[in-house]
């Protein structure tokens, strides 16, 4: 059953703020919008709104009320709430990728393999010179993730950076399953760390090849050490509506990836829209937030493409009032609507509506401390936006002005700050104010190269604008509450598990063949057979024999180097599989496997003739 409930609390003092509460719940989860006014100082007209949208799982924090992580339980859990998804790894496999990096990657992906269920699919792409499908979207059962440990380890490195054909092979494969059939959850990640230098180099190109207004996935990239492409990479999680994760070092790889996975296992909500309207008292000034639009006459649209189990958004609004004090006559009325597809229930689209007033108040410390907090996010977010597109133009100079105005917002509200109350909201503000500064440090040093800087800008504004942390995440103590946070960014329960599970993989080590917990499978020599020499008792990288062509027997070349035309169906030469007489398909046109009409007569006489 879902209902709306409204909740208001009232106090004539001035040390606290009049707050409007929308609850709109459902069984296992809860939206909650927080409206609270602050007036500025030098303008009575003038205020400004938190509103903070929550993702909560009830479940979960009835049972986990302590805070305390507790592997079994939360394993179970997370379980319960599992969201099937489709996962798409599109891997950069060239030869700057060889030795520790792909090693990383491999164990990576052999994490992800164990991590997902029988109800999700995984499909690996890799690409070099050339783009491959290691693994079609397959189903994560046993055989599924016997195939894809087999793909995973049959990966090598070598060759030039092909990075727009890899992406265009993994979003076919995303579309490959048909729309009936489809996860609630779908994402693909593109891992690269290198410049694309082969098919289209072109960011804006890309972009054009891959936008789909009808896409139901969303594009996560990670971009590894200083040599990647910050501005494409950037771009295409912006039109992905994914995230940007600037990898600075090898021990680094696994902990982004899996903290990706994680989000994308216990999404709740998808295609989140926000619409705020005001009555004819306000008029608003401006919206923070992603993808803020103005919609018509004095209102304003937000979009999430999904909201994660236990995530919180926070939105500030800045507003005018439209009479003067001296004609206030009663609380202004903001219209919210909230509509959004939720994965709980088969995505159906949920519609709610509710009027909020909001009265003028003065904030306690802790609410100050709040909006202080996420009004240096958002000057944060608007001096990086700005500043990237001038660094982007090659213009260090105005890039660096532009930050520094930003720096000094942000440092006005550093001086408000309460230092008695060591809440998180001041840990954030502190967090942004310190990592801007550094920016700027490294801005002045003319010996760090540009593009290095770029990633960093890059990967916390993406950080800030959707309050995801993109570096590496908190690991929870399995024995106690406390937590090892490399970030202040709020990390979800999920987050913190999943970091957990690859921090110490190797305590949960299990070979998907044998079921030993000694190894991976991809290094099992008891169920594998090595598809070069097809013996058992050692697999294809640890073959004696060398490598031979699949088509024509020579150990000279590859099967991908062969050049003689060799047909599956028949095994004879001058013609492929596609071109046999052989085969149900000739030529492009649909015959029967009998050929003609005719042909099938021969063989099963003529067709029976209708009874009736």
């Amino acid at each position: 059953m879902i209902f709306i409930g409204n909740t208001s609390s009232r106090n004539n003092s001035n040390s606290t703020p009049m707050v409007n509460t929308t609850n709109i719940m459902n069984d296992d989860n809860i939206l909650e919008v927080h409206m609270n006014e602050l007036l500025m100082e030098n303008n009575e007209d003038i205020f400004m709104l938190l509103l903070t949208l929550k993702c909560s799982n009830l479940k979960i924090r009835q049972e986990l009320r302590d805070d305390k992580f507790h592997l079994e339980e939360t394993e179970q859990l997370l379980m319960k709430s599992h969201t099937p998804a489709d996962i798409v790894c599109v891997i950069d496999k060239s030869g700057s990728m060889s030795g520790e990096k792909m090693t990383l990657v491999k164990d990576t992906l052999d994490f992800v393999i164990g991590a997902l269920g029988p109800k999700d699919r995984l499909s690996i792409v890799s690409f070099d010179d050339e783009f491959f499908t290691n693994l079609k979207l397959t189903f994560m059962n046993m055989d599924g993730r016997r195939r894809g440990s087999i793909s995973v380890e049959n990966m090598r490195t070598g060759g030039s950076t092909f990075l727009s054909g890899g992406l265009l092979r993994g979003i076919e494969e995303m579309n490959a399953i048909p729309k009936r059939i489809r996860n609630p959850s779908r994402a693909l990640l593109l891992f690269t760390d290198g410049m694309a230098n082969k098919g289209i180099t072109n960011t804006s190109h890309l972009i054009q090849a891959i936008r789909d207004p009808t896409k139901d996935y969303s594009i996560h990239t990670f971009g590894y050490g200083s040599e990647h492409d910050a501005i494409m990479l950037s771009a295409l999680a912006e039109e992905g509506n994914g995230m940007y994760y600037y990898v600075k070092d090898q021990s680094s790889i696994s902990k982004c990836m899996v903290d990706c996975i994680g989000g994308i296992l216990t999404c709740q909500k998808r295609n989140v829209k926000l619409s705020l309207s005001g009555d004819s008292n306000v008029q608003f000034v401006q919206v923070f937030g992603p993808h803020a639009t103005p919609q018509g006459d004095n209102t304003f649209t937000i979009f999430y493409n999904d909201l994660q189990m236990e995530e919180e958004k926070h939105i500030m609004i800045k507003a005018k009032r439209q009479m003067p004090n001296s004609q206030y006559v009663g609380p202004l009325k903001i219209r919210i609507q909230l509509s959004m597809n939720n994965i709980q229930n088969n995505c159906e689209m949920e519609t709610f509506e509710q009027i909020v007033q909001v009265e003028k108040s003065t904030l306690n410390s802790n609410w100050k401390s709040k909006l202080n907090c996420h009004l240096s996010r958002q000057y944060a977010v608007q001096a990086l936006k700005e500043a990237t597109e001038k660094l982007q133009d090659h213009s260090m100079n105005v890039a660096y002005n532009i930050l520094k105005n930003g720096l000094e917002q942000i440092h006005q509200c550093v001086i408000e700050m309460d230092h008695s109350l060591n809440s998180p909201n001041d840990a954030l503000t502190l967090y942004i104010f310190h990592t801007l500064q550094n920016i700027l440090a490294e801005c002045e040093n003319h010996s760090i190269p540009s593009s290095n800087i770029l990633s960093k800008m890059n990967s916390l504004y993406y950080e800030l604008l959707y309050e995801r942390s993109v570096s590496d995440p908190s690991v929870m103590d399995q024995s106690s509450s406390s937590t090892h946070p490399s970030t202040v960014i709020h990390q979800t329960l999920p987050r913190k598990f999943y970091a957990y599970r690859m921090a110490n993989r190797i305590k949960f080590m299990k070979c998907h063949n044998c079921g030993s917990n000694q190894h991976f499978a991809r290094n099992c020599t008891r169920a594998e057979m090595c598809h070069n020499c097809k013996q058992i008792g050692h697999l294809v990288n640890q073959c004696p024999f060398p490598p031979k062509c699949h088509h024509c027997g020579s150990t000279e070349h590859l099967s991908r180097q062969c050049t003689e035309m060799i047909c599956f169906k028949c095994k004879q030469s001058g013609h492929r599989a596609n071109e046999c007489p052989m085969t149900q398909f000739q030529g492009g046109n649909s015959k029967s496997r009998f050929g003609k009409d005719n042909d099938r007569k021969k063989h099963h006489g003529n067709y029976p003739k209708n009874k009736h």
